[in-house]
């Protein structure tokens, strides 16, 4: 049997063998049978739950041995510490004397006059120890009335500690604890957490350091930030946020991390990914385009190398990663191109990283880089320095990653496997997913011979909260300690019980439930979409709402609300994580009321309509009436979300991206406010007086608005639709535009594809994305794929002129007028690109709408799947 397979059956072993010691015991004393007949019966029914019971500590200890007794303790006990004045004074010996206080409060006695005690010694063992011999190990044993913590350095107390509570705090209800004796020490050096602070919201100090408890709470050793441009230097003030992380708070945070045993690691992004910096005047020109700065550059790097030194004083860990991931721009623009194709995109990318790389060393930090890019052009291995740590990602759910980890092991470079958990643009994060990414890619860490994983936590374009990520961070604790040894059912259940608080495999179901949702098209990627949209009427008075799967998607939320209230049903608990659940509530609560919105406007659409055409006064009164009593509980429905949305966000974040994250509640109150407010007039001055046109019409549609799109614009014209803006390169009609691509722009300077991602159930906006005060033209992509030659019908309107291109064929002629164009179009098996062409109008809204009727349609960003 392999390591992993007898790992895993230990707990359930000794949890037998300690009820076999209890038998033996009773034999011997008194050769008593019905006690020894009824213990047999207990060890054939009850064994295999033996195994549900045995893991009472996350992460999983390596070896635990249970003893044939157990420990009593409670408010009748005093806790008497002992040996702990012995150890050299340290922020860490602090925490551990805070936590023991606390614990002290909460479980024991707090006056002296009591005959029970229980000793808690600390022993100070030697480096030379063969019971412990790695550093941050421990062995803690518990007898009957005394508990021995045994450690060889100030890590190592710490954790025996944080195991210790654990078994206090879920045997609080029994007042027992089994006797034990834990021997533990990581399998991984490294066990980090990195946490995506740049491209959504941007958590407080006072939450970063909630963080850390919690982090060392599961034994994580590192902690780290994404950074963009929400650093505020001092040598750079002005590319970051009024609201943004300061040097200074870095350097409290890192202090802070000291007495919990976690390092703060420095990072900066330091290539692509850099639009939010290169936006600001100051620093434009250090970039190749729009996204990414010029490789290479004298500029460019003695900025980066400005940043580097004021970051890597400010924080303790010896590793300091430059990023440098996704940089797709190696060939942008002529002179680049012509670099790249003389030397190759590798030398390029070579050549702007291996100076940081350089400077970070010689600033006595080792440096570590994202490996996507590296593996991407092997030959840089030859080229940048040896000690080079690098980190290979992955955030999805697959079974090998040899083609990640074995060429950066053949070339004899250290790595730290990099999991994910990914919220971005999604309601939540797709948990069980995360947990089969973060075991399997732990385990070809483990057994190809890396420092650690460095589990990371992406929030990119969505109004995330840090709450719905926790059981995957503990997942990443528990496989950063123990990656061949832990069984995430195990996980499943101490999540539930201990940090919830709840039944046993409680959250596990929950996470079931929330899967099912991903078996509808709608939301197949949990896309943020159906709650951020906006419905709003623009130049027409009619909106029409896709109703597609809303009831059943509703109906699978209201199982998943029912589970999550088993968990406040349970008695408070001293160390559960009860305010995670508010975010859960908070979540499904307003994806809930997002399926039912759409019911709720075309409701009142339609008794509105029914009260223009009703000719009984009093009949036509009382429906105005109860009318306006809908519209007005729903406005008090919409302002409760939003403040709950804003007292929940001011508990983990500042007030950066604040705006942005609450549009939508605006927006969703703003339209029960119109409703509320033409009802109102129509009560008072009734339907002669009141135009019917005042009020928009909301109808179900029959099919899905194409609403993501890439864009590229604006183009000035001056009224010209024919000029084919892409002639010098491919040609407008055989543009296959990716995310990842750019295009000349009229200033002759690159710029990349726009992600346009309308908030309107039926529509797309240029105007929200492109302005300047003559006609532009503008183009927006999408791609279609079908598994089969097939012939559908399509919808389009516009309020400009327009053409439209499928493949390199145009389907529309252009010059078209502003009515409804409808017809069919011929797709072919596999990918078929949309284009569509737009001249801005000279009044008015500048918006277009495309939908494919009566298909089926599963989405993922500007991709959709035609069934």
């Amino acid at each position: 049997m392999n390591k992993s397979g007898l790992r895993r059956i230990a707990p359930a072993y000794l949890t037998i063998q300690h009820v076999i010691n209890m038998r033996i015991t009773l034999f011997n004393d008194s050769y008593n049978i019905p006690t020894i007949l009824t213990l047999m019966i207990f060890l054939v029914c009850f064994a295999p739950y033996s195994y549900l019971l045995a893991q009472q500590v996350t992460p999983q200890p390596q070896s635990i041995e249970y003893g044939g007794d157990s420990l009593s303790f409670g408010k009748e006990y005093a806790l008497v510490v002992k040996g702990i004045d012995q150890l050299d004074p340290s922020p860490i010996i602090k925490t551990i004397q805070s936590e023991l206080h606390t614990l002290q409060k909460r479980l024991f006695t707090s006056t002296g006059k009591v005959e029970k005690t229980i000793s808690l010694t600390l022993h100070k063992k030697e480096n030379n120890s063969t019971s412990n011999k790695l550093t941050e190990g421990y062995e803690l044993n518990i007898d009957r009335n005394e508990i021995d913590l045994y450690a060889q350095d100030h890590a190592g107390f710490l954790y025996a500690m944080q195991s210790l509570q654990q078994l206090f705090y879920i045997n609080q209800e029994s007042g027992l604890i089994p006797c034990q004796r834990i021997v533990d020490s990581p399998d991984f050096p490294f066990r980090g957490i990195m946490d995506d602070i740049s491209r959504g919201p941007l958590p407080t100090l006072t939450f970063m350091k909630k963080q850390i408890r919690r982090l060392a709470h599961l034994k994580i050793n590192v902690f780290s930030f994404y950074i963009e441009h929400v650093l505020r230097t001092k040598s750079h003030p002005d590319f970051s946020p009024l609201e943004g992380l300061t040097i200074d708070e870095l350097k409290e945070l890192s202090d802070y991390a000291e007495g919990y045993n976690i390092q703060l690691m420095g990072s900066f992004q330091s290539l692509g990914h850099f639009r939010n910096i290169l936006s600001h005047p100051n620093y434009m020109h250090l970039g190749v385009g729009d996204r990414m700065l010029n490789p290479g550059d004298s500029a460019s790097l003695l900025f980066l190398k400005e940043v580097y030194n004021e970051i890597i004083p400010a924080v303790k860990h010896p590793f300091f990663n430059i990023n440098c991931d996704e940089a797709y721009d190696l060939s942008r623009g002529h002179k680049l191109k012509q670099l790249a194709d003389s030397l190759g995109e590798g030398i390029v990318y070579a050549q702007h990283i291996i100076p940081l790389l350089n400077h970070v060393q010689e600033r006595d930090k080792r440096p570590a880089i994202w490996g996507d890019m590296i593996l991407k052009h092997p030959e840089i291995f030859e080229l940048i320095p040896p000690k080079t740590v690098i980190l290979p990602w992955d955030y999805s759910d697959r079974k090998s990653f040899d083609d990640l980890l074995d060429p950066i092991a053949e070339h004899g470079f250290e790595f730290i496997g990099c999991p994910g958990i990914v919220n971005s643009y999604r309601l939540w994060p797709d948990l069980l997913e995360a947990k089969n990414n973060i075991r399997n890619f732990a385990s070809a860490t483990f057994d190809k011979g890396g420092m650690g994983i460095m589990t990371t936590v992406w929030d990119d374009g969505g109004r995330h909260f840090f709450a719905t990520d926790w059981y995957g961070i503990v997942l990443a604790g528990a496989y950063g300690w123990n990656p061949d040894g832990t069984d995430d059912r195990m996980v499943d259940q101490h999540f539930s019980r201990y940090f919830l608080h709840g039944e046993p495999e409680a959250f596990s179901a929950f996470l079931h439930t929330l899967a099912k949702l991903q078996n509808i098209d709608r939301l197949s990627n949990l896309s943020t979409h159906l709650v951020e949209m906006n419905y709003e009427p623009q130049s027409e008075d009619t909106v029409l709402i896709d109703t597609t799967s809303l009831q059943a998607i509703s109906t699978i939320l209201v199982e998943a609300k029912q589970q999550l209230d088993r968990f406040d049903q349970q008695n408070s608990h001293p160390y559960h994580w009860s305010s995670d659940l508010a975010v859960w509530h908070f979540k499904l609560d307003e994806t809930i009321e997002a399926c039912h919105i759409p019911f709720k406007l075309m409701q009142l659409s339609k008794t509105i309509a029914n009260v223009y055409r009703e000719s009984n006064e009093v009949i036509r009164r009382n429906d105005i009436l109860r009318a306006r009593a809908t519209a007005k509980k729903n406005l008090r429905d919409a302002k409760h979300m939003k403040d709950l949305f804003i007292k929940l966000w001011r508990t983990e974040n500042r007030n950066h991206w604040f705006d942005e994250a609450e549009k939508i509640y605006e927006c969703r109150t703003k339209t029960w406010k119109e409703q509320y407010d033409f009802l109102l007039r129509l009560s008072h001055h009734g339907t002669t007086l009141v135009p019917r046109d005042k009020y928009p019409i909301y109808s179900p549609s029959p099919g899905l608005f194409i609403t993501y799109w890439l864009g590229a614009g604006p183009f000035n014209t001056v009224g010209n639709l024919d000029f084919d803006f892409f002639a010098k390169e491919q040609g407008e009609r055989n543009l296959r535009p990716a995310a990842i691509d750019y295009f000349l722009n009229p200033s002759g300077t690159y710029q990349g594809w726009n992600k346009i991602i309308s908030p309107y159930p039926d529509r797309i906006n240029f105007s929200d994305y492109y302005n300047s005060p003559n006609p532009d033209v503008a183009y927006a992509s999408c791609r279609i794929e079908v598994n089969a030659h097939i012939s559908v019908k399509y919808e389009l309107r516009s309020t400009g002129i327009y053409t439209l291109f499928l493949g390199s064929e145009r389907i529309i002629p252009h010059k078209q007028s502003i009515e409804k164009s409808s017809g069919t179009i011929h797709l072919s098996k596999g990918h078929n690109y949309l284009i569509f062409k737009s001249l801005e109008p000279l009044y008015g809204p500048w918006n277009f709408s495309f939908r494919v009727l009566h298909s089926e349609i599963t989405q993922n960003k500007y991709k959709y799947i035609l069934k």
